[in-house]
């Protein structure tokens, strides 16, 4: 397997597929593909794209990766500085949650530290309850 080869898993997310659908191409011989030493399936990028096209990436909230590439040689620079400023502003809003994710880590691991802590110190002997049953 080259390292440019897409395995099922990784050819079904470039071209949106289900993986089952791109082994159901393979076995149907609309896509040649070869197997790995491992058993896996190696299919080259340009075998996939002849039958599928690819899919634009996008971000977790589905909404499309911006390149440079995809802005094309057009002078519009005012979409450029809006897209750049939309850009920082979820930049900025992603380290505002990180910073808020450590501080909660921070807190709950001293939580976890006192209440180890806690339980630690807090075992006293205390009589099983056949002894407490005993009268003396």
């Amino acid at each position: 397997m080259s390292a440019t080869s897409y395995n099922l898993a990784t050819a079904g997310a470039a071209v949106g597929v289900n993986r089952s659908t791109i082994l159901k191409a393979i076995k149907s011989g609309k896509i040649s593909a070869t197997r790995d030493a491992l058993g896996g399936w190696c299919i080259e990028p340009a075998e996939l794209h002849r039958v599928y096209p690819p899919v634009a990436p996008t971000t977790p909230d589905n909404q499309p990766i911006v390149t440079w590439a995809a802005w094309g040689n057009t002078d519009n620079t005012e979409n450029r500085d809006a897209e750049i400023a939309e850009l920082r502003a979820r930049l900025a809003d992603a380290r505002n949650e990180i910073d808020f994710l450590r501080r909660a880590h921070t807190e709950l691991t001293a939580e976890r530290i006192k209440l180890t802590a806690m339980l630690l110190t807090d075992q006293h002997t205390r009589r099983p309850w056949w002894r407490r049953l005993r009268v003396q």
